[in-house]
């Protein structure tokens, strides 16, 4: 009993989670490479979309590293709320990306630390709006702010697996 008990929470689980690699991270550019960003003032960011298939908008939070200013966010996309309490954008169409959108781009006197994509201020979770205007989880990840490490995706491995490898893991 506990066994299937665990095995239906995991699946639960799972199927609850974001698609593998779907996430919203900080860039140093446009294309999403490179997540070590220098300190300074008006330096600028790239807010990034990544591996996220069929697309409307999204909605979010940036926390940026303690003692950074924001001056500004651009975004080519409608917006609604603010970048550090409740960024929602829309894209105006279905984006069918499979690779990487350019969210906009942050100007900031940043300072060293780390700065996050968080989900907006009384949610739970990041959200990205499907083609069928369904809000789905997606993943934030961060930035290295005066600092070296490794990006989001460097992290956020997948490994493909079958039923058979999932039932054999709780027998």
């Amino acid at each position: 009993m506990k066994k299937r008990f665990l095995l239906v929470v995991t699946l639960v689980v799972c199927f609850a989670l974001p698609a593998s690699g779907e996430h919203i991270g900080i860039y140093q550019d446009e294309f999403g490479y490179g997540c070590s960003l220098p300190t300074g003032f008006n330096m600028t960011a790239a807010v990034v979309l990544k591996y996220a298939p069929f697309t409307t908008g999204v909605r979010f939070r940036i926390e940026p590293p303690a003692g950074t200013s924001i001056a500004a966010f651009t975004t080519p996309y409608i917006t609604i709320g603010s970048l550090d309490t409740d960024m929602s954008l829309a894209f105006g169409q279905c984006i069918d990306n499979t690779g990487s959108i350019s969210l906009g781009t942050i100007t900031a006197n940043w300072t060293a630390g780390t700065a996050w994509v968080r989900p907006a201020l009384g949610q739970t979770i990041i959200m990205k709006t499907d083609c069928n205007f369904n809000e789905l989880p997606i993943y934030g990840c961060y930035a290295f702010i005066g600092t070296p490490g490794l990006c989001c995706e460097d992290i956020i491995a997948t490994e493909s697996s079958t039923w058979g490898k999932v039932k054999s893991l709780y027998r």
